[in-house]
């Protein structure tokens, strides 16, 4: 995917900067870990000099925000939309790497009056879907697979029309569950279903009442009239409240 932002005309303070982000393969060779950051320019709709015009490429980076590690972006300008293009593509394995192992932030400021702009304005307003999570019967079983069901879909679209054109979000949210017993597991790209054959399991091990609680962390693509881009950083839960594991004991009849 090609993210290229063209401007008519918007002032620019600093140029774009080097990125000298380092990829760690995890010993086990299953993870990876990102350092490193050094911002590039940052776009403004206000005066005070610079260039006007220019053509944005959206970056992304890693960053720290609410004690979490999640992808976040910076829109840097290129005088030419061949370099914004060739950015564009050279972020692409980023992107990838990046957005397999962590969430996407909320979304930084767009250039005002951008088709990104106008993206992350409607992406603020969509009606998410919502988690209803349901454990069927109701009680867990110890020692025995307990089936998750969402209630939800994963993946949403939402469209707009604008002056621009048709404004399409494509939105993906990937399921996480603390599952009250002090462990936690996802993402999980399914929305789970029932015994025998539901996706989304748990074994409790131990009896006791736990707060099951279902979060779906979603991310987006928009596409307006040839640009595109990402949008992330909303959430939305759903919770099974005093949900209670019990142990299974034979009964014998004399």
């Amino acid at each position: 995917m090609r993210v290229v932002i063209a401007l008519a005309l918007v002032l620019f303070v600093a140029p774009a900067l080097a990125d000298p982000t380092e990829v760690h393969q995890g010993a086990d060779g299953g993870s990876v870990e990102y350092s490193g950051h050094e911002s590039g320019g940052t776009a403004s709709g206000g005066g005070g000099g610079g260039t006007s015009g220019g053509y944005y490429e959206e970056h992304p980076y890693l960053d720290q925000r609410n004690g979490e590690t999640c992808v976040a972006t910076e829109y840097r300008r290129y005088d030419t939309q061949a370099e914004a293009e060739t950015a564009a593509v050279a972020d692409e394995d980023r992107w990838r790497r990046l957005t397999r192992d962590f969430p996407m932030c909320p979304s930084s400021p767009a250039p005002a009056g951008s088709a990104a702009a106008e993206a992350q304005s409607f992406w603020g307003t969509v009606p998410l879907p919502k988690p209803a999570p349901r454990i069927a019967p109701g009680w867990a079983v110890t020692g025995r697979k307990s089936y998750l069901e969402t209630g939800d879909l994963p993946t949403a679209q939402f469209t707009r029309d604008t002056p621009r054109g048709e404004l399409v979000i494509d939105a993906t949210g990937p399921y996480y569950v603390d599952w009250g017993d002090g462990t936690s597991g996802g993402p999980y790209d399914e929305a789970g279903g029932p015994w025998p054959n539901g996706t989304v399991t748990h074994v409790y091990e131990r009896v006791g009442a736990c707060d099951v609680v279902v979060t779906q962390r979603w991310s987006a693509v928009w596409h307006l009239n040839g640009e595109s881009g990402r949008l992330g950083g909303l959430r939305t839960e759903g919770r099974i409240d005093d949900f209670r594991a019990e142990e299974l004991q034979a009964v014998r009849n004399r």
